[in-house]
Protein backbone atom coordinates (compact mmCIF):
# COMPACT_ATOMS: atom_id res chain seq x y z
CA UNK A 1 0.00 0.00 0.00
CA UNK A 2 0.92 3.73 -0.97
CA UNK A 3 -0.86 5.75 1.90
CA UNK A 4 -2.00 9.21 0.84
CA UNK A 5 -1.01 9.69 -1.89
CA UNK A 6 -3.21 12.78 -2.63
CA UNK A 7 -2.20 14.46 0.27
CA UNK A 8 -1.18 18.09 0.38
CA UNK A 9 2.89 17.81 0.24
CA UNK A 10 2.64 14.22 -0.61
CA UNK A 11 3.54 12.65 -4.00
CA UNK A 12 0.64 12.18 -5.94
CA UNK A 13 2.00 10.63 -9.68
CA UNK A 14 2.84 6.29 -9.17
CA UNK A 15 3.46 4.08 -11.81
CA UNK A 16 3.17 0.38 -11.62
CA UNK A 17 5.34 -2.11 -14.23
CA UNK A 18 4.62 -5.10 -15.23
CA UNK A 19 7.80 -7.22 -16.43
CA UNK A 20 6.62 -10.96 -16.32
CA UNK A 21 2.85 -10.81 -16.94
CA UNK A 22 1.83 -8.31 -19.37
CA UNK A 23 -1.50 -7.06 -19.85
CA UNK A 24 -3.76 -7.77 -23.61
CA UNK A 25 -6.54 -5.93 -24.79
CA UNK A 26 -8.84 -8.81 -24.89
CA UNK A 27 -12.91 -8.74 -24.49
CA UNK A 28 -14.09 -8.52 -21.26
CA UNK A 29 -11.89 -6.60 -18.23
CA UNK A 30 -8.37 -6.70 -18.68
CA UNK A 31 -6.97 -5.15 -15.44
CA UNK A 32 -7.83 -4.74 -11.64
CA UNK A 33 -7.07 -2.17 -9.64
CA UNK A 34 -7.27 -2.03 -5.92
CA UNK A 35 -7.87 0.56 -3.23
CA UNK A 36 -7.53 0.01 0.54
CA UNK A 37 -10.93 1.51 1.88
CA UNK A 38 -9.64 3.85 4.78
CA UNK A 39 -11.56 6.45 2.54
CA UNK A 40 -13.71 6.41 -0.93
CA UNK A 41 -11.03 8.01 -3.36
CA UNK A 42 -11.21 9.08 -6.84
CA UNK A 43 -8.41 8.35 -9.40
CA UNK A 44 -7.07 8.78 -12.37
CA UNK A 45 -5.33 6.15 -14.19
CA UNK A 46 -3.14 5.94 -17.69
CA UNK A 47 -1.66 2.51 -19.65
CA UNK A 48 1.18 2.51 -21.50
CA UNK A 49 1.18 0.46 -24.37
CA UNK A 50 3.30 -1.76 -26.58
CA UNK A 51 4.78 1.25 -28.47
CA UNK A 52 6.14 2.97 -25.24
CA UNK A 53 3.61 6.09 -24.99
CA UNK A 54 1.26 6.76 -21.98
CA UNK A 55 -2.39 7.40 -22.84
CA UNK A 56 -4.34 10.31 -21.61
CA UNK A 57 -5.50 9.75 -17.94
CA UNK A 58 -8.86 8.43 -17.55
CA UNK A 59 -10.93 8.99 -14.00
CA UNK A 60 -12.18 5.60 -12.07
CA UNK A 61 -14.56 7.00 -9.27
CA UNK A 62 -14.86 5.31 -5.76
CA UNK A 63 -18.40 4.93 -6.75
CA UNK A 64 -17.20 2.50 -9.26
CA UNK A 65 -15.60 0.51 -6.97
CA UNK A 66 -16.62 -2.59 -5.87
CA UNK A 67 -16.55 -4.39 -2.77
CA UNK A 68 -13.43 -7.32 -2.68
CA UNK A 69 -14.49 -8.91 0.75
CA UNK A 70 -11.22 -8.70 2.39
CA UNK A 71 -9.29 -6.86 4.84
CA UNK A 72 -5.84 -6.33 3.93
CA UNK A 73 -2.76 -6.57 6.83
CA UNK A 74 -3.11 -2.90 7.87
CA UNK A 75 -6.94 -2.99 8.21
CA UNK A 76 -8.07 -1.40 5.53
CA UNK A 77 -10.72 -3.21 3.54
CA UNK A 78 -10.22 -3.80 -0.13
CA UNK A 79 -12.38 -2.33 -2.93
CA UNK A 80 -11.57 -2.93 -7.32
CA UNK A 81 -12.37 -1.78 -9.89
CA UNK A 82 -12.39 -3.37 -13.17
CA UNK A 83 -10.43 -1.76 -16.18
CA UNK A 84 -10.84 -2.24 -19.98
CA UNK A 85 -8.68 -1.43 -22.10
CA UNK A 86 -10.63 -0.57 -24.63
CA UNK A 87 -11.73 2.38 -22.78
CA UNK A 88 -8.30 4.01 -23.36
CA UNK A 89 -8.59 3.88 -27.33
CA UNK A 90 -6.47 0.95 -27.90
CA UNK A 91 -7.06 -1.97 -30.21
CA UNK A 92 -7.55 -5.34 -29.47
CA UNK A 93 -4.13 -7.44 -28.87
CA UNK A 94 -2.25 -4.36 -27.77
CA UNK A 95 -0.58 -4.81 -25.39
CA UNK A 96 0.50 -2.71 -21.77
CA UNK A 97 3.18 -2.57 -19.52
CA UNK A 98 2.80 -0.55 -17.13
CA UNK A 99 -0.01 2.13 -15.84
CA UNK A 100 0.04 5.30 -13.68
CA UNK A 101 -2.32 6.74 -11.04
CA UNK A 102 -2.79 9.25 -9.44
CA UNK A 103 -5.29 10.19 -6.74
CA UNK A 104 -8.11 12.71 -7.13
CA UNK A 105 -9.19 12.41 -3.38
CA UNK A 106 -6.86 13.72 -0.66
CA UNK A 107 -6.17 10.34 1.06
CA UNK A 108 -6.12 7.81 -1.25
CA UNK A 109 -4.55 4.35 -0.54
CA UNK A 110 -3.76 2.21 -3.70
CA UNK A 111 -3.02 -1.22 -2.97
CA UNK A 112 -1.87 -3.20 -6.30
CA UNK A 113 -2.92 -3.70 -9.57
CA UNK A 114 -3.52 -7.38 -11.38
CA UNK A 115 -3.14 -8.74 -14.95
CA UNK A 116 -6.65 -10.39 -16.06
CA UNK A 117 -6.29 -10.58 -19.56
CA UNK A 118 -2.70 -11.17 -19.55
CA UNK A 119 0.20 -12.34 -21.76
CA UNK A 120 3.86 -13.34 -21.17
CA UNK A 121 7.12 -11.14 -22.91
CA UNK A 122 7.28 -15.19 -24.24
CA UNK A 123 4.33 -14.96 -26.03
CA UNK A 124 3.97 -11.25 -27.72
CA UNK A 125 1.07 -10.48 -29.93
CA UNK A 126 1.84 -8.78 -33.40
CA UNK A 127 -1.81 -7.60 -34.18
CA UNK A 128 -5.69 -8.17 -33.04
CA UNK A 129 -6.28 -11.43 -35.02
CA UNK A 130 -9.29 -11.69 -37.29
CA UNK A 131 -13.17 -12.46 -35.78
CA UNK A 132 -15.16 -15.20 -36.88
CA UNK A 133 -18.31 -16.81 -35.73
CA UNK A 134 -20.19 -14.47 -32.98
CA UNK A 135 -17.29 -11.85 -33.54
CA UNK A 136 -15.04 -13.43 -31.54
CA UNK A 137 -11.50 -13.38 -32.05
CA UNK A 138 -9.61 -17.07 -30.95
CA UNK A 139 -6.04 -16.08 -28.33
CA UNK A 140 -3.37 -18.07 -27.62
CA UNK A 141 -2.10 -18.28 -23.72
CA UNK A 142 0.37 -19.74 -21.97
CA UNK A 143 1.09 -19.61 -17.89
CA UNK A 144 5.03 -20.12 -18.45
CA UNK A 145 7.58 -19.50 -20.55
CA UNK A 146 8.69 -22.54 -22.45
CA UNK A 147 12.06 -23.91 -21.14
CA UNK A 148 14.33 -26.92 -22.55
CA UNK A 149 13.87 -29.71 -20.71
CA UNK A 150 10.47 -28.28 -18.22
CA UNK A 151 6.33 -28.98 -18.57
CA UNK A 152 4.93 -26.24 -20.44
CA UNK A 153 1.20 -25.84 -21.63
CA UNK A 154 -0.03 -24.11 -24.17
CA UNK A 155 -3.86 -22.72 -24.73
CA UNK A 156 -6.61 -21.54 -27.43
CA UNK A 157 -9.86 -19.90 -26.54
CA UNK A 158 -12.33 -18.13 -28.49
CA UNK A 159 -12.83 -20.38 -31.45
CA UNK A 160 -15.70 -21.55 -33.17
CA UNK A 161 -16.39 -24.81 -30.91
CA UNK A 162 -16.51 -28.26 -32.36
CA UNK A 163 -14.04 -26.99 -35.69
CA UNK A 164 -10.29 -27.54 -36.49
CA UNK A 165 -7.11 -24.75 -35.47
CA UNK A 166 -4.24 -24.85 -37.94
CA UNK A 167 -1.34 -23.71 -36.53
CA UNK A 168 1.54 -22.02 -38.82
CA UNK A 169 5.23 -21.00 -38.35
CA UNK A 170 6.90 -18.18 -39.46
CA UNK A 171 10.91 -17.31 -38.94
CA UNK A 172 9.20 -13.66 -37.35
CA UNK A 173 6.93 -11.42 -37.91
CA UNK A 174 5.51 -9.94 -41.31
CA UNK A 175 2.53 -8.24 -42.68
CA UNK A 176 0.83 -10.40 -45.33
CA UNK A 177 -2.98 -8.56 -46.25
CA UNK A 178 -5.30 -11.71 -46.88
CA UNK A 179 -9.10 -11.81 -46.72
CA UNK A 180 -11.15 -10.10 -43.92
CA UNK A 181 -7.90 -10.76 -42.24
CA UNK A 182 -3.92 -10.70 -41.89
CA UNK A 183 -0.67 -13.04 -41.78
CA UNK A 184 1.19 -11.32 -38.76
CA UNK A 185 4.21 -14.52 -39.29
CA UNK A 186 6.58 -15.40 -42.14
CA UNK A 187 8.48 -16.41 -43.93
CA UNK A 188 6.92 -20.01 -43.48
CA UNK A 189 8.65 -23.28 -41.88
CA UNK A 190 7.46 -26.21 -44.19
CA UNK A 191 5.13 -27.64 -41.27
CA UNK A 192 1.84 -26.95 -39.97
CA UNK A 193 -0.47 -28.66 -36.86
CA UNK A 194 -3.51 -29.12 -37.13
CA UNK A 195 -5.85 -29.43 -33.59
CA UNK A 196 -9.62 -29.85 -33.18
CA UNK A 197 -10.97 -28.01 -31.09
CA UNK A 198 -13.30 -28.94 -27.84
CA UNK A 199 -16.73 -27.07 -27.11
CA UNK A 200 -19.99 -26.37 -29.18
CA UNK A 201 -20.62 -23.09 -31.31
CA UNK A 202 -19.13 -19.21 -31.35
CA UNK A 203 -16.68 -18.40 -28.86
CA UNK A 204 -16.74 -21.68 -27.18
CA UNK A 205 -14.24 -23.52 -29.06
CA UNK A 206 -10.77 -24.58 -26.84
CA UNK A 207 -7.73 -27.16 -26.64
CA UNK A 208 -4.64 -27.13 -24.22
CA UNK A 209 -1.79 -29.05 -25.18
CA UNK A 210 0.53 -29.82 -22.89
CA UNK A 211 3.97 -31.33 -23.49
CA UNK A 212 7.50 -31.17 -21.84
CA UNK A 213 9.99 -29.15 -23.84
CA UNK A 214 13.13 -31.48 -24.90
CA UNK A 215 16.27 -30.74 -23.01
CA UNK A 216 17.97 -30.75 -26.33
CA UNK A 217 16.03 -27.78 -27.97
CA UNK A 218 18.01 -24.44 -28.33
CA UNK A 219 16.38 -21.20 -26.92
CA UNK A 220 15.38 -18.66 -29.93
CA UNK A 221 12.05 -17.45 -31.03
CA UNK A 222 9.58 -17.99 -33.55
CA UNK A 223 6.48 -16.91 -34.84
CA UNK A 224 2.90 -18.41 -34.13
CA UNK A 225 -0.68 -18.17 -35.67
CA UNK A 226 -3.19 -20.25 -35.49
CA UNK A 227 -6.32 -20.11 -37.77
CA UNK A 228 -9.13 -21.93 -36.50
CA UNK A 229 -11.76 -23.19 -39.58
CA UNK A 230 -15.42 -20.85 -39.60
CA UNK A 231 -17.24 -20.44 -42.41
CA UNK A 232 -18.66 -17.40 -41.20
CA UNK A 233 -15.45 -15.87 -41.80
CA UNK A 234 -14.10 -13.81 -45.19
CA UNK A 235 -11.30 -15.94 -45.20
CA UNK A 236 -13.18 -19.41 -44.46
CA UNK A 237 -11.37 -19.46 -40.71
CA UNK A 238 -10.99 -16.83 -37.73
CA UNK A 239 -7.51 -16.26 -36.64
CA UNK A 240 -5.16 -15.52 -33.61
CA UNK A 241 -3.22 -12.55 -33.33
CA UNK A 242 0.56 -13.43 -34.49
CA UNK A 243 3.25 -14.14 -31.91
CA UNK A 244 6.58 -13.93 -31.83
CA UNK A 245 7.17 -17.19 -29.08
CA UNK A 246 10.16 -17.02 -27.38
CA UNK A 247 11.74 -20.71 -25.82
CA UNK A 248 14.28 -19.64 -23.19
Amino acid sequence: MVANIGHSGAPNLCEMVFDDLRAVNLPGADLVFFDARFSADDYEIAVRSNDGSYTPFLPFLNAQFQDANFTNSCGGQLFGVEIELDQFGLPLGAVVDAIRFRGLSNEADPIMAGVLNGGTACLDPLSAGCAGSGGFTPHLSIVTCATAGQPFSMSLAGGLGGSSAIFVFGVGASSTPLPGCMLDVGPFFPMTLTIPLGGFGPGNGQFTITTTIPPTVTPGTVGIQVFVLDPSAALGASSTPGYIFTLT
